[in-house]
């Protein structure tokens, strides 16, 4: 969610980050597990289910987008990585996991108020579950010197083994395994490259392909083939959940929520950008992307506590439940709400100086 303070921005970038963080919200609401309740043969099950599955993209989608902005900086200076990058994100850490060690600690009153308390769970936990990303986010930077240099000197070749090596390990063979076996998880794990799995190393790696080197795929015919594939492995998330769910009484088990990860990645960021590319938005649309674009940082960090830990989210609910929306609806419209909300809040607090470093 890392922002960016280049004067022109792109649009397609703007317009995916938006829509990443609504579904970062909505992945945080009562909606997401939704299709848990129902019955597994009406069809509300299944469109539940969807909507589930794909709002994972979310989280891959953001450090898809800090690949594609961050790794062709190869000039960059370790020292100006450590100086100006991890320290910010050590700070933003720090500090917006102390407003929700107070929450806990007056609000809530679920925690016990000392140096020794906060500390401890800021290092060994968290203080407010959504900030994973945040440690990973770090996790990344430290990396970022060496990623940028392996993503320069890949070839075309290197990067078709290295997604097609991916689908493989992380989607093709969990599928197969539990079709033949009902187990989730067969093969030795040390026979498993995991690394190239990690979050913080295919999906940059992903996110820069995606934007400097996909020329020859953003035709009409390579977005087609791409929407298809991103449906057919959605299906067969969707189908492994389900039987799962059957078979093990865990419906609530993501196992199978990755299959089709990648491809709507790449499908959503390759249709924005070839949309932005073709078209040019009107001026006001433009600024409002921008504008909301550049406080998703911000949004991540409030929209947990404005949500949850302070309630707003549930008020919101209620609200739109008295109107007959259903849940999934409801929550939709409510994600939506927050983030506007929260970016509103966010456009204050850049006007404060010392703060708006650090939304």
């Amino acid at each position: 969610m890392q922002t960016s303070t280049a004067p022109s921005r792109k649009l397609h970038i703007e317009f995916l980050r938006i829509l990443a963080c609504l579904f970062v919200i909505f992945n945080h609401t009562d909606g997401f597990y939704i299709y848990a309740g129902c019955d597994l043969q009406a069809p509300p099950f299944w469109i539940y289910l969807a909507l589930s599955v794909f709002t994972k993209f979310a989280v891959a989608m953001f450090f898809s987008i800090s690949g594609a902005l961050l790794l062709p900086k190869v000039e960059e200076p370790v020292g100006h990585i450590y100086k100006h990058r991890v320290l910010r994100f050590v700070c933003i850490l720090t500090c917006w996991s102390f407003v929700s060690y107070l929450l806990e600690v007056f609000h809530l009153e679920r925690a016990h108020w000392g140096a020794n308390t906060f500390f401890d769970h800021l290092l060994f936990t968290n203080w407010n579950l959504t900030y994973w990303y945040l440690y990973a986010f770090l996790a990344y930077l430290f990396t970022l010197p060496l990623l940028r240099r392996l993503v320069a000197a890949m070839t075309d070749r290197d990067y078709s083994y290295l997604f097609g090596l991916y689908f493989m390990v992380f989607c093709f063979v969990p599928v197969v395994q539990y079709i033949f076996t009902k187990r989730v998880d067969l093969l030795n794990p040390d026979l498993k490259p995991t690394w190239v799995g990690e979050r913080i190393f295919f999906f940059p790696v992903f996110g820069y392909f995606l934007e400097h080197r996909s020329e020859r795929f953003r035709s009409k015919k390579c977005l087609l083939l791409l929407w298809l594939a991103a449906l057919v492995t959605l299906s067969a998330d969707m189908l492994l959940t389900w039987s799962r769910g059957i078979r093990a009484n865990d419906l609530v088990g993501q196992f199978y929520y990755a299959t089709s990860l990648p491809f709507f990645v790449a499908a959503l960021y390759l249709t924005a950008r070839a949309l932005f590319d073709r078209c040019t938005p009107p001026a006001w649309l433009a600024r409002l992307l921008t504008t909301i674009g550049g406080c998703t940082l911000g949004i991540y960090l409030l929209h947990f506590s404005i949500m949850n830990q302070l309630g707003v989210g549930k008020v919101i609910q209620d609200v739109l439940y008295g109107l007959g929306m259903n849940v999934v609806l409801a929550n939709l419209v409510c994600s939506l709400l927050i983030l506007l909300l929260c970016t509103g809040i966010t456009l204050i607090l850049k006007k404060i100086p010392v703060v708006r470093k650090l939304v």
